[in-house]
């Protein structure tokens, strides 16, 4: 039944139209058609357990964010000291904002006393706790691409770790960028409009918000760079800014204020699930990215194949079909 509808479709004039426009972009100096890369992408993708995979990845990065939430909540004692505006009062109110009644009614008592006493102890362990967990997140990441590139483990374990410490560092930094320029980056737009000795223009506040979102573009394409180029063992010849990691960062920005909309506007969760909802619409999130770079990551491997393919004819006799 398969084989047949897939030859109906092969038959089909639409479907040879499309292949002959595809065969028509090429890259690598016409050497290679987006047809061959397409292909050999539907191939890989066919071939592996990439909803599993993603699944196991989103498990382990959604394991770490408790103590990370942990150690961000004994760092703010500290940051009160540098920053006497982030106190007791704006954090038991600012959570009062985005989280449920149910799950804030259970949390107001240990959040207020874990950010009214500076804790030595917790924040070392909330830090190092949570800087292992991400680190396996990162580490089955890359687990990910090298199996989906069917590669040999050549680096140690220590050496794995240590590449998946610094990438995980990365993703750290990129997400603290992205509230600073979301959350913080917002009131900074207004105070601009509001305390402006000059009037400024609808246009000028468009280019402000464009900007703010253009450097944050900027910020996940290196990170998600990063991921596909440090990440896998199998990098050679590759751009560190790549095809597929140019894809992913549009994705994941798409699929994150999508999925952010869908909750605000159309969301029951909290009313089917209670406090919970929460962690299941944060893990739902986190598997739509983990698909989303899987999934990129193997066009840059598909990509990476037909440039070896080109290579060598005498072996890939197939090879004048791209």
């Amino acid at each position: 039944m398969k084989n047949r509808i897939l030859e109906k479709i092969r038959n089909n004039i639409l479907f040879d139209n499309i292949r002959l426009f595809l065969k028509g972009i090429r890259f690598r100096g016409g050497k290679i058609s987006l047809y061959f890369i397409l292909k050999t992408f539907i191939q890989k993708v066919s071939q592996g357990e990439l909803l599993e995979r993603a699944n196991a990845v989103a498990f382990s990065f959604t394991v770490a964010i408790f103590p990370a939430i942990l150690f961000l909540f004994t760092l703010i004692p500290y940051i009160h000291k540098f920053i006497p505006s982030v106190d007791n009062e704006s954090i038991i109110t600012f959570m009062g904002q985005i989280l449920p009644p149910n799950m804030y009614n259970v949390m107001e008592a240990t959040v207020y006393d874990l950010v009214s006493h500076s804790r030595g102890d917790l924040l070392t362990f909330g830090f190092l706790l949570s800087l292992i967990l991400a680190t396996n997140g990162t580490m089955s990441l890359i687990a990910a691409f090298n199996s989906r590139y069917q590669v040999s483990t050549k680096r140690s374990y220590l050496k794995t770790r240590v590449v998946a410490t610094g990438l995980t560092f990365v993703l750290a930094i990129v997400v603290i960028a992205a509230i600073i320029l979301l959350v913080i980056g917002e009131f900074v737009v207004i105070y601009i409009i509001d305390h402006s000795p000059v009037d400024i223009s609808e246009v000028t506040i468009y280019a402000l918000i464009v900007i703010r979102f253009l450097v944050l573009f900027l910020v996940f394409w290196f990170a998600i760079s990063s991921l596909y180029y440090f990440g896998p063992e199998v990098h050679t010849n590759w751009s560190f800014f790549s095809y597929g990691s140019l894809i992913a960062t549009l994705l994941s920005l798409f699929a994150s204020y999508a999925f952010s909309a869908y909750i605000a506007r159309f969301g029951t969760y909290n009313k089917l699930y209670g406090s919970i909802g929460v962690m299941i619409a944060l893990m739902v999130w986190i598997m739509i990215i983990s698909i989303i770079l899987l999934v990129c990551y193997e066009l840059n491997a598909a990509h990476h194949h037909a440039t070896q393919l080109t290579k060598d004819k005498r072996n890939h006799p197939m090879l004048e079909e791209h």
